[in-house]
């Protein structure tokens, strides 16, 4: 028998409309995402985050829509395939996606207690000729390389966690199984001078994470091959639908953010100003990405003598940028100190996410994020005989488990 909070819950959720889509509009989102950065370093117990001063964005595009019911999971495919595809699903894909959960056994009202059962009716539906192969696979353990890499390189993550009632990760064991996109991230844009302050003072703060890995990685600049490159992210750009319903960036519009920001947009080729030049107060920067590195002690799916490239430091960029050019030394060493790696803490990346209980981007701490998800355990005990849901004896194919889209 229903209670009265469980039936206020499904009228508020029959009165949702998911076909609405909500548009991406930079201009706000980059003000709300400020507010929340600021909220968050506020609170932050790192000091090197409380004195930084410049911050790398990476935030692509995208439309947002809201979940109807128990159905957050397939919400959030919903989103993340239209934004890999760049069109809007029909509502008869979401219909044979949420059928296909419940023929297989997987689920009643469209909820999916599993990562393993949601990318695998993903699969079932978009990895075909149709979508041009979009692949849906699940990450067990990942590290925080791993993220931001999928991220850099233009694809989103969707992560299970335990939610709070704001709908912020929280570890309470799962008492309230969350699904969310991960669209982006923001983190510091850091010099080389900031590195052998970075260490000594964070890299003991954070040692009670559950994935037993290292609480540092490296970033630095690569250049965009033309082949992948990614296109609809200034209002210049030619646009598809699904583009057109994104307000872009409006380069009019973001002065006040020159001396803070710098976004990245995975474009390749410029419109002939000065966005490309090496150097730290660009506001928008074409034909580079982030690449990441990271050094895991132990993880699920790694060898412990695998370094994952974390000490190669290639300079085959800084070759490729000087080799034909006349340029000072000045230059050299201005260009030298963009390609170099840098060092980054945990507890200094921030994900932009997108869940369906808002139409309002969030920025969660990875490191809270994380184990949010690391702990997801078992269903709470007082839900457990709610015959509308098919409920598992455990949340283990949930726990440490991320899926990650790609095409």
């Amino acid at each position: 028998m229903q209670t009265s909070q469980q039936q206020q819950q499904q009228s508020n959720n029959s009165n949702v409309d998911e076909e609405k889509i909500f548009p991406f509009d930079f201009n706000y989102t980059i003000k709300k995402l400020d507010i929340l950065l600021n909220s968050l370093i506020y609170n932050s117990t790192n000091d090197e985050i409380k004195d930084n001063k410049k911050w790398i964005v990476r935030l692509p595009p995208y439309c947002s829509r809201l979940q109807s019911g128990y159905n957050c999971g397939i919400v959030g495919i919903r989103m993340a395939i239209e934004f890999i595809d760049k069109s809007f699903l029909e509502k008869s894909f979401i219909d044979e996606l949420f059928m296909t959960a419940v023929l297989k056994g997987y689920s009643k009202e469209g909820e999916m207690f599993s990562s393993y059962h949601l990318s695998e009716i993903t699969n079932l539906l978009f990895n075909n000729l149709n979508f041009n192969y979009i692949k849906s696979n699940v990450v067990s353990f990942p590290t925080a390389a791993d993220i931001l890499n999928q991220l850099s390189n233009g694809f989103p993550i969707l992560v299970p966690y335990d939610a709070d009632k704001n709908w912020r990760p929280c570890t309470t064991g799962g008492t309230r199984a969350h699904w969310a996109m991960i669209i982006g991230f923001i983190i510091p844009n850091k010099s080389n001078n900031s590195n052998n302050n970075n260490n000594n003072s964070n890299n003991n703060k954070n040692n009670n994470n559950n994935n037993n890995c290292n609480n540092t990685l490296k970033y630095k600049f690569k250049k965009i091959e033309k082949k992948n490159k990614f296109e609809g992210y200034r209002e210049e750009d030619d646009e598809n639908f699904y583009e057109s319903c994104c307000k872009k960036i409006n380069q009019d519009n973001i002065n006040q953010y020159e001396e803070k920001y710098m976004f990245l947009t995975n474009r390749f080729g410029s419109s002939g100003d000065d966005d490309n030049d090496i150097g730290d107060n660009i506001r928008i920067k074409d034909e580079f990405k982030l690449q990441f590195f990271e050094k895991p002690t132990t993880s699920f799916n790694r060898l412990p003598f695998i370094d994952d490239d974390y000490d190669d430091d290639n300079d085959g960029d800084i070759n490729d940028k000087n080799e034909n050019d006349n340029i000072d030394e000045n230059e050299i060493e201005k260009t030298k100190e963009f390609f170099s790696s840098k060092i980054l803490n945990h507890d200094q990346v921030y994900l932009i996410c997108q869940h369906g209980k808002s139409p309002i981007v969030q920025l969660w701490e990875y490191s809270l994020l994380r184990d949010s998800n690391s702990c997801l355990t078992e269903f709470p005990k007082e839900r457990r005989n709610d015959e509308r849901w098919i409920i598992p004896n455990d949340l283990n194919d949930l726990k440490n488990k991320w899926i990650f889209l790609k095409r």
